[in-house]
């Protein structure tokens, strides 16, 4: 599995200067290929390289290997869309590979167009630090808040898929990011917080309307999106962690698009609801981890009883209760879709019919599979 380090460079002045001129003279070339191809209707990259390589090296002094990664990037852009102009902005990222990126241990060396910068050091957290010895041969140099990142795309192994015991269920949600069939709940509390803390702010900034506003409103929404996103990676790795523990594969919904009618006060935390990323970062954990997923169908999972499987839209009164009227059974709403979640999976891998009543295992616990579980902090 590809996946990406990020590493920060630790750069003199004179480092930055000579890295950010290699940018932006990349960035122009970018700019003058793709004016060449969308004019002449040419997007082969080996004809494109033919052509106009000497005139890249000559004209933006660019080094050898960084103007074929150029006309390389510019060919991939117009693979699925030849109908308009593709502009690079001047501080884009540019392409490297080992041969113009050399790694040591704890450094880099990297070409510029004023030649190789050696030695240079990165700060990275340690996991990223580890996985550099499955490094591929395409990275990407990033400028971000006047600071140089590279982007490091590694090859990660994945274990091999396991014959899970059973199934964890985990049925995602608004209110309670994700509640999973062993009874534990991901509050939303913090999500909604940060998210209404900062759309007061940008309200605030809109109105505004000046230059520094505008450059704020990009680093607040940057600021949530990154919330949400480490939020996500640590619900993500505990589920994959428990369901590892436990020796079970794990069950999603196979949500895509949420069209709930909702009020104008709730259409914002509805339009920001990223259960897709959190489904994405579980999948590809999971993976690694050698755990099966299974996505089921969403249909009737939170008016259905886990318990006798009776199906009524009244089951469901209220968000937070359950309350099954055929047999009476009671439970929190979200833990009765969670274990149905897990039952349809179960069902789905042994083909049986899914009018079979779901026995629900409310009380799984992860201590009798594995005595010393410790989930990771959130």
């Amino acid at each position: 599995m590809q996946l990406t380090a990020k590493l920060q460079l630790n750069l003199t002045s004179e480092q930055k200067y000579s890295l950010k001129k290699t940018m932006q003279a990349a960035n122009a070339a970018c700019n003058h290929i793709s004016n060449y191809a969308f004019d002449n209707k040419n997007f082969n990259r080996f004809e494109l390289q033919k052509i106009l390589y000497q005139y890249l090296r000559d004209e933006f002094c660019l080094p050898s290997q960084i103007a074929i990664k150029c006309i390389q990037k510019v060919a991939k852009t117009y693979i699925d869309d030849k109908s308009k102009l593709v502009e690079f902005y001047d501080l884009g990222s540019v392409n490297y590979d080992n041969r113009i990126l050399s790694w040591k241990t704890n450094s880099i060396s990297i070409t510029t167009i004023d030649g190789r910068v050696k030695e240079v050091t990165f700060a990275c957290y340690h996991r990223a630090n580890e996985l550099l010895k499955y490094r591929a041969n395409e990275h990407h140099l990033v400028f971000r808040n006047n600071e140089f990142y590279i982007h490091a795309s590694y090859e990660l192994p994945e274990e091999p898929l396991g014959d899970p015991k059973g199934f964890l269920g985990v049925d995602l949600g608004i209110v309670n990011i994700a509640t999973t069939s062993d009874n534990q709940n991901y509050s939303g509390k913090l999500i909604d917080k940060n998210r209404n803390k900062y759309s007061k702010l940008r309200s605030v900034l809109q109105s505004r309307k000046t230059a520094s506003a505008k450059r704020k409103l990009k680093k607040v929404s940057r600021k949530h999106s990154n919330f949400v996103k480490n939020t996500n990676h640590c619900i993500s790795k505990e589920i994959v962690y428990k369901a590892k523990a436990l020796d079970f594969g794990i069950a999603l919904e196979a949500l895509h698009k949420i069209k709930t009618p909702v009020s104008k006060t709730q259409t914002e935390r509805h339009q920001k609801w990223s259960f897709y990323q959190l489904r994405n970062f579980i999948e590809y954990k999971a993976k690694i981890d050698g755990i099966k997923v299974v996505l089921v169908d969403p249909r009737n999972t939170s008016r259905r009883c886990s318990r006798c499987g009776f199906v009524d839209k009244e089951n469901r009164k209220s968000r937070n209760e359950f309350k099954c009227l055929s047999c009476g059974h009671e439970l929190e709403a979200d833990f009765n879709a969670s274990l149905n979640i897990s039952r349809l999976a179960e069902l789905s891998e042994a083909r049986a019919p899914i009018s079979e009543p779901i026995v629900a295992f409310a009380n799984v616990d992860a201590s009798q599979y594995s005595p010393a579980v410790t989930s990771p902090r959130l």
